[in-house]
């Protein structure tokens, strides 16, 4: 913008004084092609300015499409069948499971695991501990985004190898504490309307948000009313486990009790196997089970 302006600042008086002093132009010749100038050199520039940002926008979309492909690319043919087997999820075994984080020179950093545990399907289980305990990074090997260092991960007593977990992941539905909430719902079909209307007023969020043309109205929200949407959006995938990272920390005291002492049973009740990260330490005796994390090692739970 700021080239293209100075450019026709300098264009201008050679319009003006030097051009006439070589041909014969009336002074209204004159004017009119000032004003012409002066009228279009906004738009000019703004085209100017314009073209480096379509070039920027040409290249996002080249590297979506890149990244795209490569998705389709790691996605095996013997997974094609995945999501009926994953429907069938009745276990989940972690074995010697561990995880090291490196810095840039190759030493480790922390350490996680290793991690000896058996989730079975229905069960709510309560993870728990301190700041930098490990928590998010044992949820994190769970779900499939970190490769384990050691160990592996048994669904319904089979390994997942590493070239499965493309599909493996698509066993579980999560609300992060650093989640992105899109304005609208992807691979959520129109035909579900209904039951976004039923959570919209299950969790007492509609007086803040609609659902209207494949999307919420109104995403403007405290961070406690952006979790219920993005859980909203979770419990619609209808995976078997739904994993909730400090999901009720941001909550009111009202909705708090109200997502412990119901909605927590309720989705146990119909199937879900719930994965819940927690400090409420007073809903603690309400989990099947309490899994407590220190220096990224399970350590025995002493129910208060």
């Amino acid at each position: 913008w700021s080239m293209g302006r100075h450019f026709m600042y300098c264009l201008l008086p050679i319009l003006v004084f030097v051009v006439p002093s070589l041909h014969e132009y009336q002074s209204a010749d004159v004017h009119n092609i000032t004003i012409t100038m002066l009228f279009i050199a906004s738009p000019i520039a703004v085209l100017l300015n314009t073209v480096p940002t379509l070039r920027r926008i040409d290249l996002v979309i080249e590297d979506l499409q890149n990244l795209e492909s490569e998705i389709d690319r790691c996605i095996r043919k013997d997974e094609l069948q995945a999501p009926s087997r994953l429907a069938k999820f009745r276990s989940l075994e972690l074995n010697n499971l561990c995880f090291s984080y490196q810095s840039h020179s190759g030493d480790t950093t922390f350490n996680v695991g290793p991690f000896n545990q058996k989730i079975s399907r229905g069960e709510l289980l309560f993870i728990v501990g301190g700041n930098g305990s490990g928590k998010s990074t044992f949820v994190k090997l769970l779900v499939g985004l970190y490769w384990p260092t050691r160990g592996s991960i048994l669904l319904n007593g089979h390994v997942i190898k590493e070239d499965y977990y493309t599909t493996y992941r698509q066993l579980y539905s999560i609300v992060f504490a650093d989640f992105h909430l899109f304005d609208r719902l992807y691979g959520i079909e129109e035909s579900r309307r209904a039951d976004v209307e039923y959570w919209l007023d299950r969790l007492q969020i509609r007086h803040k948000t609609e659902y209207r043309d494949g999307g919420f109205t109104n995403l403007e929200l405290s961070t406690g009313q952006r979790k219920r949407v993005a859980l909203i959006a979770a419990l619609l995938e209808d995976r078997p486990v739904l994993i909730l990272d400090e999901f009720a920390a941001d909550q009111d005291p009202e909705f708090r009790h109200f997502f412990y002492h119901t909605l927590l049973p309720e989705l146990k009740a119909a199937g879900k196997t719930i994965i819940a990260v927690s400090h409420d330490d007073r809903y603690f005796h309400l989990a099947d089970r309490v899994l407590k994390l220190d220096a990224g090692k399970v350590v025995p739970f002493e129910e208060l």
